[in-house]
């Protein structure tokens, strides 16, 4: 049975080789070691969420959030560090467990865990990545606009999509 989860200290190493399967730590943190990575993390300040098997303990995804202003390096017209929003940073699942809907499941318990302390969350996806694209609409977030960034290989831009929640 698949559980979900905020990541503790322990799950940080699991949640690394996750990270390397799915390609984030070659983008995020270049050539640096498992427990390099580990420190930047606990230094991060984002949230860190799980999903995992038990018995033993396997991490299969993690999702990770910030708010806005700790995400993206500037303002934008579309983009206000105002509203006091979330913005997802990154979300993978293993390999092998894709398919399945886990990584549905760890974004739905992501935005559940997001709506008890922001009103919104942005996001930004690679303007060639459909698959997601689509995956978010399918969630209710609109886009907002894109831009170009250097960490974007040539031609892709950055779309922006948010999600505003409804007040209770």
């Amino acid at each position: 049975m698949i559980k979900y989860s905020e990541a503790k200290e322990e799950d940080i190493l699991g949640m690394i080789q996750v990270m390397r399967d799915t390609g984030y730590a070659d983008l995020r943190y270049g050539k640096k070691s498992d427990l390099e990575i580990k420190k930047i993390i606990l230094a991060s300040g984002w949230t860190f969420l799980i999903c995992y098997e038990e018995n033993p303990k396997l991490i299969i995804g993690y999702f990770i959030y910030s708010s806005v202003k700790e995400c993206f390096e500037e303002e934008r017209e579309f983009i206000s560090f105002d509203n006091k929003y979330a913005a997802h940073r990154g979300i993978g699942i293993l390999k092998k467990f894709r398919g399945k809907k886990y990584g549905r499941g760890l974004t739905e318990y992501g935005l559940e865990k997001i709506k008890e302390s922001y009103p919104g969350i942005y996001a930004d996806v690679a303007s060639d990545n459909h698959i997601s694209i689509n995956f978010h609409k399918k969630l209710g977030f609109e886009t907002l606009g894109e831009f170009e960034s250097s960490f974007r290989k040539e031609g892709v831009k950055n779309i922006v999509i948010v999600k505003h929640f409804k007040k209770k």
